[in-house]
């Protein structure tokens, strides 16, 4: 399960998502994301795991179809058993996570829509395998995913003060800058002292 739930870490995180647009923190929160749809896919129903496996076979982006197809057949073959498997529903959603997060964007469609289905798909698995969980797993999930809300907000918290602190530095490169630029306009020479600087 666990090898499982990495694996579909690393698949998110290798397609490239922006969700804060600073690279070492999509990384991070596309790997919890890929994690966590995968670990509830292992307790989620059989019938939110084929349709969200459905719905990634019809929207995956060329190749990535493949992944969605791939999904749908895990969940047939899953059917035939009298039990329900929870390694077969992990990679179900392990599967499915890499179909929807490599969606084309729509140019027919208003923007966002392929992140909706996207999210909403996901969430659906999330909500499925929450409901169908023990008490003890409810828990634990729950400490794990306030530690990577807790975490991501220290992230977001460091990245702004940081910003805030290079402000002023920013702000006098732009005014050195324009500086120059104007200088060069009127005499190359102070242009490059001004430069120089």
């Amino acid at each position: 399960m666990a090898a499982t739930a990495a694996a579909g870490g690393v698949g998110v995180a290798m397609a490239g998502l922006h969700p804060t647009g600073t690279p070492w923190i999509d990384v991070v929160w596309s790997l919890l994301m890929g994690a966590v749809v995968t670990l509830a896919g292992s307790r989620a129903r059989r019938w939110a795991l084929l349709v969200v496996a459905a719905v990634a076979a019809l929207v995956g982006a060329q190749l990535a179809v493949l992944f969605g197809v791939a999904a749908v057949a895990v969940g047939l073959v899953a059917a035939w058993r009298p039990r329900r498997a929870r390694v077969a529903g992990a990679v179900m959603a392990a599967l499915s996570v890499q179909a929807l997060v490599r969606i084309d964007d729509w140019s027919w469609a208003p923007q966002g829509t392929s992140a909706v289905i996207a999210g909403v798909s996901m969430g659906l698995i999330v909500v499925s395998g929450w409901r169908h969980s023990s008490r003890v797993w409810r828990r634990n999930s729950r400490r794990v995913v306030v530690g990577a809300a807790v975490a991501g907000v220290a992230a977001t918290a460091a990245f702004g003060v940081a910003a805030v602190v290079s402000y002023s530095d920013i702000q006098q490169g732009v005014a050195t800058a324009r500086s120059g630029v104007d200088a060069a306009r009127s005499d190359e020479r102070v242009a490059a002292e001004r430069f120089r600087l």
